[in-house]
């Protein structure tokens, strides 16, 4: 993501409010803005416990992926491999699980052998072209 501006209060107010909002167009902006605004994790974790919609799942999870929060490995990878949750919210998982794997440095090689595992072993059905297409 580029370099912007912190959110003011006011933005950050509305973007959390629309992220759970019925317009999808609305749900991508707010997604993109609150991706730049790491204060806003907690926030996003407590409202993805409550989101049911799959578009708004999804904006959150897009949202937490460029925190770069390597906390929320853990729960990107029970999220990965819920068979019951969205092939849409597990790709986006996924994809915030390669950025937070990327930016591991390890002297052994057990995490790259559980990252090559993890992968071969989860499949995840994507519905858009391509992961991150927003």
């Amino acid at each position: 993501m580029s370099e912007r501006e912190p959110l003011t209060e006011e933005q950050r107010a509305a973007a959390l409010r629309n992220i759970r909002g019925p317009d999808r167009g609305a749900i991508v902006e707010a997604a993109k803005l609150l991706s730049a605004d790491s204060s806003t994790t907690a926030r996003l974790l407590e409202l993805l416990a409550s989101a049911a919609r799959v578009e708004v799942r999804h904006g959150i999870l897009y949202a937490l992926t460029w925190h770069g929060d390597a906390s929320l490995w853990n729960f990107m990878i029970r999220i990965l491999s819920d068979q019951k949750e969205h092939p849409k919210v597990r790709g986006q998982a996924a994809e915030c699980i390669s950025y937070l794997f990327d930016g591991v440095e390890t002297e052994s090689g057990w995490l790259s052998y559980w990252g090559l595992s993890l992968g071969s072993g989860l499949a995840v059905e994507t519905q858009s072209p391509s992961p991150g297409s927003w």
